[in-house]
């Protein structure tokens, strides 16, 4: 965050058991991350508003369940002038029943150290990247003036001075599951009134030339990056977790929601931890595996189900399909929030982790995809519908006319040779 610090605010008791659970999480979190600083707060749960950034330039609340809304995360950062996304709040108590109560300190700081990692990678979210609001409707000047409450919403923009342009690329725009992003000339365009914020145009783009309002590409490497990185002693299972559904399963604050009395605890083998994405429109098949090259035993995905205001079950579907094929099924999970036992996919024993091969995490496709197949799968690897593979050129059919190398949005296609003696090379 431009080199400011960020503060994490933890429950002097953090729900997970008691004061001195609380103290190890603050141990283990010391150190985790430059620019990262720690306290305890008694009784921050009873008024989680009245948290101090006590000087950062971000804020992380760790707290004993749900807490204050999106909006009112917002009216604290904007009372203590943040950047309207830089202060973010984590459910420990539901993120203690997604493993037993042995691992739960260590996990919690990772998924304490994972927000905070994000909001140290970005810096103040530009104007373009963020819509203000007044309730449930655009704000006017009228509603400002009268000192209303004041909302942001997260919304995509398209940085054009890096973008490929509609005509060579335009992957942002079959990205896109809600048709924000339409296929304007020279370089797409973004409708920030049907824009849902969900990040999937993010990871699509090639060129990182997309960015959303709290999701910029950095930002969510950071937050792999925290959970990959970490020192554990028995590494867990990596969990991405929609911030919608994480809200209505208690995983992460909403207004006045708690965890599910349904969704009982996971109390055998290393349990999960969490990683809290926009949407999983964002996740792709990259992201999923490579969490596993990275040393997770399992990877799953916590999503609002037919709630999903981005329509993202069928196209999830599809990439968790392709990751089992790749992993395994036993090392692939599905969780729903609108399921009657959202976490229960959960519950099932997890296989033994693989070796850590050492990747750094990848936002942008194909690059992703491709990083984890090269460290994970057998040389040659057929799946129908994958996100990627090694195109073939009928020298039948070859006019070499070079449309194919113009079109190609990473130069992997190009056009060696002059005159009589032209060729096509990958």
């Amino acid at each position: 965050m431009d080199g400011r610090e960020v503060l994490v605010a933890c429950c002097d008791r953090a729900h997970v058991g008691d004061a001195e659970a609380a103290r190890a999480i603050a141990e283990l979190l010391a150190g985790a991350l430059e620019g990262l600083r720690v306290e305890l707060v008694a009784d921050l749960c009873a008024d989680p508003a009245g948290a101090e950034p006590n000087g950062a330039g971000g804020l992380v609340l760790g707290l004993c369940g749900p807490g204050p809304s999106s909006a009112d995360l917002q009216a604290l950062a904007r009372r203590h002038d943040l950047d309207p996304f830089a202060v973010e709040a984590v459910d420990l108590g539901l993120l203690a029943r997604l493993g037993p109560p042995s691992s739960v300190p260590e996990r919690a700081a990772a998924a304490l150290a994972s927000t905070a990692g994000a909001l140290l990678a970005g810096g103040p979210t530009p104007p373009g990247r963020m819509r203000l609001r007044l309730g449930g409707g655009e704000v006017s000047r009228r509603g400002l003036l009268a000192g209303a409450a004041v909302t942001y919403r997260p919304v995509a923009r398209i940085e054009q001075q890096v973008c490929l342009g509609s005509e060579r690329c335009g992957l942002c725009v079959a990205a896109c599951p809600v048709g924000a992003i339409t296929r304007s000339h020279p370089f797409p365009s973004v409708d920030t009134d049907a824009c849902v914020g969900c990040a999937a145009c993010v990871s699509a783009c090639p060129v990182d030339a997309v960015g959303v309002g709290g999701a910029a590409s950095e930002q969510l490497e950071a937050r792999m990056d925290a959970v990959w990185a970490w020192p554990w002693r028995e590494r867990p299972g990596l969990l991405f977790a929609c911030r919608g559904a994480a809200r209505a399963v208690g995983l992460e604050a909403g207004p006045g929601e708690g965890a599910s009395d349904d969704a009982g605890p996971v109390q055998a083998g290393p349990g999960w931890v969490s990683v809290l994405v926009p949407c999983l429109a964002a996740v792709t098949e990259g992201w999923l595996l490579q969490a596993v090259a990275a040393g997770a035993p399992a990877v799953a995905v916590l999503g609002c189900g037919e709630r999903c205001g981005a329509g993202s079950l069928p196209r999830t579907a599809e990439r968790l399909a392709y990751a089992a094929a790749v992993l395994g099924p036993e090392r692939v999970r599905s969780a729903r929030a609108d399921a009657p036992e959202p976490l229960a996919p959960l519950a099932a024993p997890i296989p033994p982790a693989g070796p850590a091969r050492g990747i750094p995490p990848l936002v942008h496709e194909p690059q992703a995809t491709g990083a984890a197949l090269e460290a994970l799968a057998p040389p040659e690897l057929d799946l129908q519908g994958g996100p990627l593979g090694v195109p073939s050129v009928r020298t039948d059919g070859c006019t070499l006319c070079g449309t194919c190398t113009t079109v190609c949005p990473t130069d992997a296609l190009r056009m060696e040779g002059e005159g009589e003696a032209p060729a096509l090379t990958l």
